[in-house]
């Protein structure tokens, strides 16, 4: 600070020196001529001290700037002058002013861009350094925001002679926020002062009547923002658990069933984890992809069932004899039945001569592996099947078969979703139903009847199956113009959702 102000400004700026210096305080005993109420020292009158209020600690950087955040009296000896003494004073306790200081940053100069702050304290005061008040000029630069995007103005400081405080909405709203305050200290109005003084300050600066490029939503669980903004904005699309008579300009909230995840099914739900929960995920799966398939190719159905014979005949192979020697009445079972079901294939109308063609093929393939070692004999009037241990080769010429004939319709088919995360629609009622088969099916009926009847209750409710209802269907980009906005906010900049 020895560049900007000369000894006898600085002189008349002390106020006191430091006490006490760690990483989150600095403490600071306050000279017996510091001001008590009022400075003017400053060139402009000044509140000192007040908490909230700033000091400067001058350094080799610039000066270190901190909040005043206690201010306080302890009892010291009675303050000796040099060069008067009177020996007939009794030494009592004399009252020391003192306070405590929150490290905020650096101040420094520059020629041309005046007073900056560096946010962050590299270097830290040593005990007596001296403590001076900081000038108009420089609490401006404290308060104040002069970054190039600092447009919107959100109060004024009375600490610094009402300097304006503007903050970067690009900042402000791409970080965590939070408005904090006691019950009735404005936090509502705060936030929608933001969100008014980032949309007015926006106008401003694009100076024409065109929609701005912003989307705010607010989730409204005490009914106070209905009306705060139609006189900002023209279109703000607003939204009611139940829409009664007496409410004009709402929309029936809708967050359709379909759209929730697995964890969130779970979640409202309360299934459990054991047992409710994998099912769950399950029926969520299945039903989403269910809904999902469409008859427009019909080679995908063939290439989904053929696809999981294959990788069944690959994990037998990969077990090696335990799956097709010493389990040779499954294995052959199971390859008699995949050839069963190419011939169910062919016997489908909607295929072309070639398709079917090639299953019949692969039929006979199959049955010339699984009838080389079927046996059978009669005994006492009744007819014994049985098939002898196959091979490797028998299990490989099997494989190639079913490779050859997914080579026909477009290869293996992978699993590529949708999963139960994903925003598929499908009809609400069908879940329900599709965890109650699913637990015949696993024979955990017992584990899943209160899960179903909770899924099965929630879709009743006249207020949640308002919500969650999948009927009128919307789509997934209808659902998104109409909550998260158009784009280029052409149907409004706001959306408040009334939860109360």
């Amino acid at each position: 600070m020895s560049n900007i102000l000369d000894y006898d400004q600085l002189r008349n700026l002390t106020i006191g020196t430091v006490d006490f210096v760690s990483p989150i305080e600095i403490k600071v005993s306050l000279d017996t001529t510091a001001p008590i109420n009022t400075a003017i020292n400053t060139g402009t009158p000044t509140l000192f001290p007040r908490i909230n209020g700033f000091a400067l600690v001058p350094n080799e950087a610039g000066a270190l700037v901190g909040m005043i955040s206690w201010v306080g009296i302890e009892h010291s000896q009675f303050p000796k002058r040099q060069g008067l003494k009177d020996f007939d004073i009794i030494d009592l306790p004399f009252p020391q002013r003192k306070m405590s200081l929150n490290p905020l940053g650096i101040l420094k100069y520059h020629e041309k861009k005046g007073y900056i702050l560096d946010r962050g304290v590299y270097s830290y005061p040593c005990v007596g350094d001296v403590v001076v008040l900081p000038t108009q000029e420089q609490l401006e630069a404290i308060v104040e925001n002069r970054d190039k995007n600092a447009e919107v103005v959100i109060g004024y400081a009375p600490i610094a002679a009402n300097a304006p405080v503007k903050v970067d909405p690009d900042k402000l709203f791409g970080r965590h926020l939070a408005v904090l305050g006691n019950t009735g200290s404005g936090k509502s109005c705060s936030v929608a002062g933001l969100i008014r003084w980032s949309l007015e300050a926006a106008k401003e600066v694009k100076g024409d009547e065109s929609a701005l490029n912003a989307r705010f939503i607010i989730l409204d669980p005490n009914g106070e923002y209905s009306k705060t903004f139609d006189d900002i904005c023209t279109n703000v699309r607003k939204y009611t658990v139940k829409i009664s008579e007496d409410e004009e300009g709402f929309k029936q909230l809708r967050v359709p069933a379909w759209m929730w995840n697995s964890f969130e099914w779970s979640s409202i739900s309360q299934a459990s984890g054991k047992t409710q929960g994998p099912l769950l995920r399950r029926a969520l799966r299945e039903i989403r992809n269910g809904s999902n398939q469409l008859v427009e190719d019909c080679s995908l159905e063939l290439r989904r069932h053929f696809s999981s014979c294959l990788v069944s005949l690959i994990n037998d192979l990969n077990m090696g004899a335990l799956s097709y020697v010493d389990k040779k009445g499954d294995f052959g079972k199971k390859v008699q039945e995949f050839a069963n079901d190419a011939d169910y294939f062919s016997s489908k109308a909607y295929y072309d001569q070639t398709v079917k063609s090639n299953l019949q093929l692969l039929k006979t393939n199959l049955e010339a592996v699984a009838n080389s070692k079927f046996r059978s004999f009669q005994r006492n009037g009744e007819i014994i099947k049985f098939y002898d241990a196959f091979n490797r080769r028998d299990v490989e010429l099997c494989i190639s078969a079913v490779k050859s004939f997914l080579g026909t319709v477009g290869g293996t088919l992978r699993y590529e979703g949708p999963d139960e995360d994903s925003p598929v629609y499908f009809n609400g009622e069908d879940l329900p139903n599709h965890i109650e088969r699913l637990a015949q099916e696993q024979n955990v009926s017992q584990f899943l009847d209160f899960l179903i009847m909770r899924i099965r209750t929630m879709l009743a409710d006249v207020r949640m199956g308002s919500i969650i209802g999948t009927q009128p269907p919307i789509s997934l980009e209808g659902w998104l113009n109409d909550y998260i906005g158009e784009s280029e906010s052409t149907n409004g900049e706001i959306a408040v959702i009334d939860l109360s």
